[in-house]
């Protein structure tokens, strides 16, 4: 429900820009804006997307799942997605379920180097 709310509803928070700043600089005062409206779930794709983007073939930019940012920058990202879904329902309680692989045996990438260790104590 909220999730579709989410993505029919356009968001009175965000746009996102639709050319660069040097091209806004070249159209002048009188130009109408490079921006687009979206939805609040479309405005998550987009930081998602763009996180992700490679920009630039000889750099990759890729840290959030290619690197050991991965666990946090999702973490926070998931907890936007959380924020807006509590917004948009007023239900403040409201959270997105997740996996707790504290005292996970058969769990491979629950090491200290990765995304910390399965043990509880």
């Amino acid at each position: 429900l909220y999730l579709n709310w989410m993505k029919s509803n356009i968001s009175e928070d965000y746009v996102v820009a639709t050319c660069t700043r040097e091209v806004m600089m070249d159209l002048g005062d009188n130009a109408e804006p490079c921006y687009v409206e979206l939805s609040m779930y479309d405005y998550i794709v987009w930081v998602h997307w763009y996180a992700a983007a490679d920009f630039n073939s000889e750099l990759i930019n890729d840290y959030n799942h290619i690197s050991s940012g991965l666990p946090t920058w999702h973490r926070h990202f998931m907890l936007q997605w959380e924020r807006a879904l509590q917004e948009i329902s007023g239900d403040y309680d409201y959270a997105i379920p997740y996996y707790k692989w504290t005292g996970e045996d058969n769990c491979s990438i629950c090491t200290d180097d990765m995304f910390g260790g399965s043990d509880v104590n």
